[in-house]
């Protein structure tokens, strides 16, 4: 069996799921995350995020009671982790 599909009518489909994406994680208009926020949103644990801050790896902002990060600061710290390919 061989489906095809065209890019337009695959279009719909790839709307409709980054449209509920960004509904569900609030992402669109946020200035800032918390740190479970920011942990998932980099697909990692909160306590490996907490860890990366004590060690001055990510900068996080003190807010009320617990760290909040900025967009910006969570993809300085991707970039900053990426690693050439030795292969």
């Amino acid at each position: 069996m061989h489906l095809t599909i065209t890019a337009d009518e695959l279009k719909p489909f790839i709307d409709a799921a980054l449209a509920e994406m960004l509904a569900r994680f609030g992402i669109q208009d946020r200035i800032a995350y918390s740190e479970v926020e920011a942990a998932a949103l980099l697909g990692i644990r909160s306590h490996v995020l907490r860890d990366a801050r004590l060690r001055g790896e990510i900068v996080g902002a003190k807010l009320g009671r617990g760290y909040s990060y900025t967009r910006a600061d969570l993809i300085e710290y991707v970039e900053r982790r990426k690693r050439p390919n030795t292969e």
